[in-house]
């Protein structure tokens, strides 16, 4: 419905009744600091069920980087509007 898995969210709901551990998600995040003038300032990995994506940060030249990545704080506000979007889909779908 709506691209939102509502069969997955009515097993996962089942699921956790007699196992609150099946509903717990694991995020896997690791990165580093980049001394390296020639690159961005942080990059990365962060795992999703499929695979793995490498992210990169860079604070704009005001803020002492050279804005060659979008900043943490993009980022951020990124996976803000994306939760909210994605809450507010799934309980239309589930409607």
């Amino acid at each position: 419905m709506h691209n939102v898995n509502v069969d997955a969210i009515a097993a996962t709901t089942e699921a956790a009744a007699s196992d609150p551990d099946s509903a717990t998600v694991k995020v896997h995040l690791g990165g580093s600091w980049n001394v390296d003038s020639d690159h961005v300032q942080f990059s990365g990995d962060v795992g999703y069920p499929d695979g793995m994506v490498t992210l990169t940060a860079d604070f704009p030249e005001l803020l002492g980087g050279q804005g060659r990545a979008p900043a943490a704080l993009a980022y951020c506000f990124y996976g803000a509007m994306c939760c909210y979007a994605a809450t507010f889909a799934t309980q239309a779908a589930m409607e």
